[in-house]
């Protein structure tokens, strides 16, 4: 079965607690992220953001409660969301209008320009900036992937270096090192065709006739904005800069790309291990013959499926069982009816969740 994503009417986009009058806050977006179609909301930082779906005459909009906080500070509050909403989604983000009242309303328009809808969007890795600086660098690189001016997008996205990396000449070292190993789209083709122009030191082929010309226009070399072969490479060659820009915020200020984190999923057994702790793990696979008759306190569970509401008999879940084989624990939760039992096992050296639905077992009605 597959569910309808569509544009809601205009009349239809506030539903749920938007209808609740309060002190609202609104960020009208200009973004290539792909938007729910239903409100969505969002917990960040310990505060609560709610997606507000386009329509065919509206852009698509965040809105946070100010709750009697000053404006520039929950303005601030939706920059720094979308900055890393627009990290994780890999796409741009532009406020085009911050409106306000007792109710979060969208401005209604004559024309919109559409993007693309999801019918809900996965926002389990929002990263939290370490410092003011990969909170500078993650806000440099939302406006840069989002302007669609191609010189001040890589001005813009230069400037990510620059925070990521203060010294100059550790900056050039480190991008004529990461040059070749650029993986982004676009990024080894944009490096070819440099090479095949003749340009074999990439880096400061970038440093010198890129971000000097562009930031200056006062001496040569400059960036003339009716030169059309001009704006075309640097359309090709944005995809260079974009991919340095976004290695050196991961591998710079220490944060990761959402691949990075798919890749290493760490996130499977992050919750089982603040639970349990890692002394009583540890004490667990040590000797787990000698852990039996030990409490351990494990968490009920909610077995669901994404977007679909809670299914009862799968609520609440109690712990049954819990076992222990090298450095894997193996679970058994059961419903409360207990006539489902479910299984699986955390393999704390792959860092992995292990479910076989086949062994999962349901009494009879």
């Amino acid at each position: 079965m597959s569910w309808p994503t569509e544009m809601p009417p205009y009349e239809e986009v506030l539903q749920g607690e938007l209808l609740e009058r309060g002190d609202w806050l609104v960020a009208e977006l200009d973004t290539s992220v792909s938007w729910p179609v239903q409100v969505q909301k969002v917990c960040y930082l310990e505060r609560d953001f709610w997606l507000i779906p386009p329509s065919r005459e509206s852009l698509p909009a965040v809105a946070i409660r100010r709750g009697g906080e000053g404006l520039r500070s929950a303005q601030t509050a939706i920059l720094r969301f979308l900055s890393s909403l627009s990290w994780a989604e890999t796409a741009g983000v532009l406020v085009d209008e911050f409106s306000g009242g007792n109710l979060p309303r969208v401005s209604r328009r004559q024309r919109v320009m559409l993007g693309v809808i999801t019918q809900h969007l996965d926002l389990n890795y929002l990263p939290e900036p370490p410092d003011d600086d990969a909170r500078m660098a993650l806000a440099l690189m939302r406006e840069g992937r989002a302007l669609k001016h191609p010189a001040y997008a890589f001005l813009s996205l230069w400037r990510v270096l620059e925070t990521a990396i203060t010294a100059p000449k550790d900056r050039a070292r480190w991008v004529e090192g990461a040059i070749p190993r650029l993986s982004r789209h676009g990024a080894k083709e944009a490096v070819e065709r440099l090479t095949v122009r003749g340009i074999t030191d990439v880096a400061t082929h970038l440093h010198n006739e890129r971000r000097h010309a562009i930031a200056h226009g006062a001496r040569n070399p400059r960036i003339d904005p009716d030169d059309a072969e001009i704006s075309e490479q640097l359309r090709e060659e944005l995809p260079v800069v974009m991919g340095l820009a976004e290695l050196a915020i991961e591998e710079r200020m220490g944060v990761q790309t959402s691949s990075t984190v798919f890749r290493e999923h760490l996130y499977e057994l992050r919750g089982f291990k603040e639970r349990i702790g890692s002394d009583l793990l540890e004490r667990i696979f040590a000797d787990p013959e000698g852990m039996i008759g030990e409490l351990v306190d494990m968490p009920k569970i909610e077995v669901e499926l994404d977007g679909r509401e809670p299914y009862g008999p799968l609520a609440g879940m109690q712990p049954a069982f819990i076992g222990a084989e090298g450095r894997k624990l193996g679970l058994a939760y059961r419903a409360v009816s207990g006539r489902v039992q479910i299984e699986f096992a955390l393999d704390f050296d792959e860092e992995r969740l292990h479910f076989d639905w086949q062994r999962t077992q349901a009494g009879d009605d």
